[in-house]
This record gives structure tokens, sequence and C-alpha cells, in this order.
């Protein structure tokens, strides 16, 4: 899907009214993951994507010792942060049961909004960021 400049700008304005609460909160690497919500998966493969990912998540719990970062964006009915880096694991778990499931697949919108805001905080923690698409 063609993302047009008036799109994008919505986005990232949106975006910057909730820009206070990306402060980190773990020490270690930055984790970014970008979830397709849209109802190209299907209901089906929505439901599986939230499972896997909360597997995930539980994966990071179980090494504390690393205390990761991670933070979603979401694209579908909406493109937009859905939780800002964070070392709370069980709050991001939690977080995804509210995911809205449906609409199209802007990927390009999400890809550069999370470029826009790795561009704009580049302070020395963000040189250890992993993107991660689902």
């Amino acid at each position: 899907m063609a993302v047009g400049s008036q799109e994008l700008q919505g986005l990232w304005l949106n975006q910057d009214a909730g820009a206070q609460s990306m402060y980190q909160q773990g020490n270690g690497p930055y984790n970014i993951f970008i979830l397709d919500t849209s109802s190209r998966l299907g209901e089906d493969g929505f439901q599986e994507m939230k499972e896997i990912f909360a597997s995930m998540i539980d994966e990071y719990a179980k090494h504390p010792e690393v205390d990761e970062n991670v933070a979603v964006f979401v694209c579908g009915r909406q493109t937009k942060f859905h939780h800002y880096f964070s070392n709370q694991y069980e709050d991001i778990k939690q977080s995804i049961e509210n995911l809205e499931y449906g609409g199209p697949c802007p990927l390009e919108a999400a890809i550069l909004l999370v470029s826009r805001n790795l561009r704009k905080n580049t302070s020395e923690f963000y040189k250890q960021v992993m993107i991660h698409l689902y």
C-alpha cells in the first residue's frame, strides 16, 4: 500500500503526542516489534501471531539479566506505537490482548514511523536496536 505524505504526517503528529512515554526502563539492547494486525492474516492467523509474540515475550522474561527493552508498533486498522520501550514484559504481554484486528497492512508506514523515531532519538542507547516484523 502506498502511503501519501499527508497520511504519514498525520501518523507522525499522532505519535508525537505520546513521545514523552518513550523512556527506556531496561539497560540492555532495544527490540522493536512491528506486528501485522491487518485482515490479511485472517482471524486464525491473527490469534496465532498474538500467541507466538506472547511466547517470545515469555523468553525475554526468563532472562532478566539481559534486561532488554521491547517496543511494539502495530500496522493494520491503525498504524501506531502500541507499547513504548519497556522491560516490563508482563505488561507488554497483556497489552497485546487489546490489539485491534482488521484493516489494510500499511507496512511501509510502520517502517517509516519506526525509522523517524529512531532518527529523532539518536542517543547512545539506540545504537543496539533490532527490528522484528511479524
